[in-house]
């Protein structure tokens, strides 16, 4: 009310309509940061809005959360886009909703004015569609990111590392051990999870180390660790056996990679001719890990990540750590 004549300053109000508006001009960019929150609680959700540089967060303890803007008397929405200019980009009061689906999430409009999409894909009114982290949300013109913690990245996995040692002695892991093998290791599963997440279209996601135990019994080291699911399936399911299946090549490029280290030999034409063979199985099982994990892409978007993921296979050939598959 104006303090002078006491009408009614109805332009300051949220509006209780919606109008129609076109299509956005900003577009989100995304956030390493973002990403990083998810981690703090298993059931946030972070947003990053186009055009603001501090996320919006929001915890889904309840399984669900409404999305929309405020409107005087009526109970304000979960997520409120009333602080990101939500009238004038065209966000219903009560534009979508957000429940939890399993280990993730699924995003529903609710009649909204002027549609929710989903990377660029108009919803339809009342019917569920699942989000995955990373996914371009836009409720009017407020387009935004949205990030939630995976299940691939909240899964811990095990890893049953064996140094290719004889267990003669109570084995003891060295300082010299964990620098030069177990690091370099654990580095390139890291390297293989960020081709799968660019792969995927993806958001980062870091490798946590939970624990490293060793057995004394036998020269095994026990990690665990987080954040890269996906690498440590690849590489147990399909790594461990094709390396069973080349042990005799890989084994005797080793000796030779020593002794050339040792005393500068060169190779012979029989280590030529296995670092070749080598090589082209590498370039084989680097297709087969691409197959499994984007099997809907073609081979031609595939070998685009073909060379990148060759590399860090024959890293992993020639490591003296070999995984354990039990």
């Amino acid at each position: 009310m104006c303090a002078s004549c006491g009408a009614p300053l109805l332009s300051l109000l949220p509006s209780r309509t919606t109008s129609h508006i076109e299509a956005p001009v900003l577009k989100p960019t995304p956030s390493e940061r973002a990403v990083q929150l998810t981690r703090l609680y298993a059931d946030i959700l972070v947003f990053q809005i186009a055009g603001y540089d501090q996320p919006a967060l929001v915890k889904a303890s309840a399984g669900k959360v409404t999305v929309g803007r405020y409107s005087p008397g009526e109970i304000p929405p979960i997520l409120d886009l009333t602080p990101y200019n939500a009238s004038a980009m065209g966000v219903s009061r009560n534009h979508a909703i957000i429940n939890r689906q399993g280990n993730g999430y699924s995003i529903q409009d609710l009649g909204s004015t002027n549609g929710t999409w989903l990377n660029e894909t108009r919803l339809t009114p009342q019917q569920a569609y699942e989000m995955k982290t990373g996914d371009t949300l836009r409720l009017g013109q407020v387009t935004m990111l949205v990030y939630f913690r995976t299940a691939d990245e909240s899964t811990e996995d095990i890893l049953s590392l064996h140094m290719g040692q004889n267990a003669l002695a109570p084995f003891k892991l060295s300082l010299k051990d964990l620098q030069s093998a177990i690091l370099p290791y654990l580095n390139t599963v890291a390297a293989i999870q960020s081709i799968c997440n660019e792969a995927l279209d993806q958001p980062f996601s870091e490798m946590m180390i939970g624990s490293l135990s060793v057995e004394s019994s036998n020269p095994v080291i026990m990690v665990k660790v987080s954040g890269v699911h996906q690498a440590v399936r690849l590489v147990r399911n399909k790594g461990a056996v094709w390396r069973e299946m080349h042990l005799e090549t890989i084994e005797y490029l080793s000796r030779a990679r020593e002794v050339r280290s040792t005393t500068g030999e060169f190779v012979n034409g029989k280590t030529g001719k296995l670092r070749e063979a080598l090589n082209v199985a590498i370039i084989e099982l680097a297709q087969d890990f691409l197959s499994d994990l984007m099997p809907e892409r073609s081979a031609s978007e595939r070998q685009n990540y073909q060379e990148r993921l060759a590399m860090q296979l024959h890293a992993l050939a020639l490591s003296p750590i070999r995984l354990l598959t039990e």
